[in-house]
């Protein structure tokens, strides 16, 4: 990382929101990228709900971040910051349970039919948005670390936190209500 990063980025680095939340989104994405062949199902599906509860809960968390060395015409080019990355590898623990239903918005029911989700698309969604952002902030730039905060924050009100909330209701009627894992 950079050392020319200017005192408020360094102390939102070194803020707890935000170690807490990198810590876990770093963690989610070893769990993600692992190729451990020693999991079982049931223990990748424990591991996973884990990880993903620590992600929502320092999600929630984050602060806002106002946008000073970026802006709406600040632009990361994705396919460079997934350029040799390891990738998801441990999707195949999934198994048949990863279908579940779902009503896009549950305040206003009427307005959605119900719906088939699936664990795995969740899990993509969310592992590419925290991923890219924790490769942008690896650039180690005033910009490219304020952006990726403030996509995370943003993320989590907007995109992989639904895909998060989704996953979450489903691993524990899984746990809970099927007695799985």
């Amino acid at each position: 990382m950079s050392h020319n990063l200017s005192d408020d980025i360094i102390q939102l680095l070194n803020s707890k929101p935000i170690k807490d939340f990198l810590n876990a989104a770093n963690d989610l994405v070893n769990l993600f990228e692992s190729d451990s062949v020693s999991l079982t199902e049931d223990q990748y599906y424990k591991e996973i709900h884990l990880a993903l509860l620590a992600l929502y809960l320092t999600g929630v968390n984050l602060p806002e971040v106002d946008l000073i060395y970026s802006d709406d015409k600040t632009d990361f080019d994705d396919a460079e910051l997934f350029e040799n990355q390891k990738g998801l590898t441990i999707l195949g623990k999934l198994g048949k349970s990863c279908i579940y239903y779902q009503v896009f918005d549950p305040i206003y029911p009427e307005k959605d039919e119900p719906t088939q989700g699936l664990l795995y698309d969740d899990f993509v969604e969310i592992y590419t948005d925290i991923k890219r952002e924790l490769q942008k902030i690896k650039i180690g730039t005033n910009e490219a670390i304020e952006d990726a905060l403030w996509q995370l924050k943003f993320g989590v009100q907007t995109h992989w936190g639904n895909h998060c909330i989704n996953a979450l209701r489903a691993l524990h009627y899984l746990k809970f209500d099927h007695k799985g894992f």
